[in-house]
């Protein structure tokens, strides 16, 4: 203090702050609270600081009036920040403080986007924050009023009766304003709320929690023809178990189920609960709905075995098991995509919403489609069109966007049984050696591409996507003359929707966050990998599948932390590239699917270890640990296929890389050494970059 009298000067705000903090401490309403200032976690902290505002604005518990303050649990509705009712938004303009619940439910916008509309801020809240460390919040209401968001309906989960529980124990005074939520927006359906039993919860499945007793609840309501509406997991701010064991705070990153994994699961209990088969198996008719209320709600029906397979894009999903219907609600499910088993919906695929046109007009568009598609677009003769001329469409189209509609039309119309099966001779005349790309993406060189920004890393995935179209469709062009089976044609079709869809919404996504496809610099890489295989369609899947596509899979969960590890974390773009991941490992196992189907038709040996060949043929250096093993087994990629490859390449490897390194150091030999600090600094800043890095080379090749 006598070296430094300005910190002197600090010592009766110093002793003002205790004060606030020992009144805080005196007024708490259990020994949690006393917890949870040792702990002083980032939600807890935040209440705190909150709390001591509100005393300096009115005043300790002591000096003011309690039963003055009001705790308000809001439903913020299922779509944007524009859901909330009148009354809530007064509400929360009214409050003091104002926290968003935000681990049972997500919503369609970021959190800036609610500050920007109530016109004030807004703290998150998660799981534990909310079930343990809320006392400082329910204090705080004592004296003030103080808003708790909710997305959906306030009463849409069990933690939310036990904290107004504990409010009115402490003398809160709590008001409740309600909002839509699931529990009732999945009418929107058709399915009439009245016929629903028992809501049941379907969780993630893990290596060593399998339950299957949640479909007795379904069983039950399908023996009494009732409707059930299932609650698939999400997963948020999660630890491992040896993480939770060992008292580490590192959280996993977020998982969403999607309708296709409840199936499976329910398939699952199928196969191993023979009482159950009586009323659920393959042909069961499912519903399955996604992002409801909002602008991309998509709802589709059909038969178990053909709903797991479709497309049903970002969270959140749901999914509804019907009992009994009236011939009112089957007409009404009819309106939006509808599967039967010869696989022709009877509506347009896509997102559907109360202003898209009725049932008649959606009928006629389809019939429409059929017959325009069954005839060459450009002369109209009524002969079906073979699928490596749309795919030439597509890779002489240079607009980004226009690919990605082309793609999804083209996926609709060979669903639809109206394109027919390439069988050439020679691929067509007009597939050039390279796809035709948007003017507006300015290509660098690899290293030049700008990296680190949240919006950078999202463009980066976006300009993945948009190449993977390309590349998609260059491999159903390119090898027409393999004799391959009508299935390769379906599976690569597939996976080229997969990468438009994801386009589409990664596009979407930077607009969101005030970018654009085309603002950063790109490179097209990966390309020179397709033109160094174009001769070989096993070489083909081998290096452009299962060596890149397959990295992507190894390092994704690093994308998943950056993204969560930005302020504030983003669940959005989390939960877009979570999802894109689930269906990444599908595009693998195509990969190796076919990849060994073409080995056992031309007896060429042991997959694996052709595969070995190749990878050392074309790819230079060895494959990069680590590998993300459960991924890769789920896409069929056993170890035997990779680990082999990590070790190094021998003499000639090292020698060339010696040679880089020799190279890169005569380059730099006139640029000025750095000082030791900057050096040491430098060092230090590579080390804790290196996994980004990783991912990056992975997103960038």
């Amino acid at each position: 203090l006598r070296s430094a009298p300005k910190v002197a000067a600090t010592i009766p705000r110093i002793a003002t702050l205790l004060t606030l903090v020992l009144a805080t401490l005196t007024n708490s309403a259990s020994h949690s609270s006393l917890t949870s200032l040792r702990s002083l976690d980032p939600p807890t902290t935040r209440l705190q600081h909150n709390l001591r505002l509100s005393t300096l604005r009115g005043g300790s518990g002591a000096q003011k009036m309690a039963g003055n303050g009001v705790l308000y649990l809001i439903g913020l509705g299922l779509g944007d920040e524009k859901d909330i009712t009148v009354r809530g938004l007064e509400a929360i303009r009214r409050c003091k403080a104002v926290y968003l619940e935000a681990y049972t439910s997500i919503l369609g916008v970021e959190k800036d986007k609610l500050e920007e509309y109530y016109g004030c801020p807004v703290t998150l809240m998660d799981r534990e924050a909310v079930e343990q460390e809320c006392d400082a919040m329910l204090e705080m209401s004592k004296t003030d009023e103080v808003a708790f968001l909710v997305v959906g309906d306030v009463y849409g989960a069990t933690t939310h009766t036990d904290m107004a529980v504990r409010a009115k124990s402490m003398g809160v005074t709590v008001k409740v304003i309600h909002n839509a939520s699931i529990m009732n927006a999945c009418a929107a359906c058709g399915l009439q709320l009245y016929n629903f039993g028992q809501t049941v919860s379907i969780c993630f499945f893990t290596d060593n929690w399998r339950p299957y007793s949640f479909v007795d609840k379904l069983v039950f309501n399908m023996r009494n023809n009732l409707h059930t509406l299932c609650l698939v997991d999400i997963k948020v701010k999660e630890q491992s178990e040896e993480n939770m064991a060992r008292g580490r705070k590192i959280y996993e990153p977020p998982r969403f189920m999607t309708v296709n994994q409840a199936l499976e699961q329910i398939m699952e209990c199928v196969e191993n609960r023979e009482d159950i088969r009586d009323v659920l198996s393959a042909d069961t008719f499912c519903v399955g709905m996604a992002r409801v209320g909002q602008e991309t709600q998509v709802i589709a029906s059909g038969p178990l075995k053909l709903l797991k397979d479709y497309d049903f894009g970002p969270p959140l999903h749901s999914l509804v098991i019907p009992g009994e219907m009236h011939y009112l609600e089957e007409e009404m499910l009819k309106t939006f995509v509808y599967l039967t088993d010869d696989a022709k919906p009877t509506a347009e695929a896509g997102p559907s919403t109360d202003s898209e046109a009725g049932p008649s007009a959606l009928q006629a568009q389809a019939e429409t489609e059929k017959t325009a598609g069954a005839k060459k677009e450009e002369g109209g003769s009524g002969e079906q069109v073979c699928l490596a001329e749309l795919a030439t469409r597509v890779l002489n189209e240079p607009d980004a966007e226009e690919k990605a509609k082309k793609t999804i039309e083209y996926r609709r119309l060979w669903l639809n049984g109206v394109v027919k099966v390439p069988h050439y001779n020679t691929p067509p005349s007009n597939l050039k050696d390279e796809p035709a790309r948007p003017p507006s993406v300015q290509m660098v060189h690899p290293t030049k591409v700008k990296q680190g920004s949240k919006v950078a890393f999202i463009h980066s995935l976006c300009h993945a996507e948009s190449y993977a179209i390309d590349l998609m469709w260059d491999i159903i062009a390119r090898f027409v003359d393999q004799d391959l089976p009508k299935e390769f044609y379906d599976d690569w079709s597939r996976v080229a929707a997969d990468e438009a869809r994801h386009f589409g919404v990664w596009k979407e996504r930077l607009e969101e966050l005030g970018s654009g496809y085309g603002q950063f610099t790109a490179h097209d890489s990966l390309w020179a990998s397709a033109q160094d295989t174009a001769h070989d369609l096993l070489a083909r899947l081998a290096i452009v599948h299962m060596v890149h596509e397959a990295r992507g899979l190894d390092v994704a969960s690093i994308g998943l932390a950056k993204l969560m590890r930005s302020n504030p974390p983003d669940t959005v773009s989390a939960a877009i590239l979570e999802t894109n991941v689930e269906e990444e490992i599908t595009h693998v196992g195509a990969a190796v699917k076919w990849f060994s189907y073409i080995c056992e038709k031309r007896g060429l040996g042991e997959p694996e270890k052709l595969f070995h060949e190749y990878v050392r043929k074309f790819f230079r250096g060895a494959l990069k640990p680590p590998f993300n093993i459960e991924f890769r087994q789920r896409a069929g990629m056993s170890e035997a296929w990779y680990v082999p490859l990590a070790e190094k390449g021998g003499k000639e490897e090292e020698e060339e890389e010696k040679k880089t390194k020799e190279k890169e150091e005569e380059e730099t030999a006139h640029l000025p050494k750095v000082g030791e600090e900057e050096e040491e600094e430098d060092s230090f800043m590579q080390a804790a970059a290196g996994q980004i890095d990783d991912f990056f080379d992975a997103i960038n090749s």
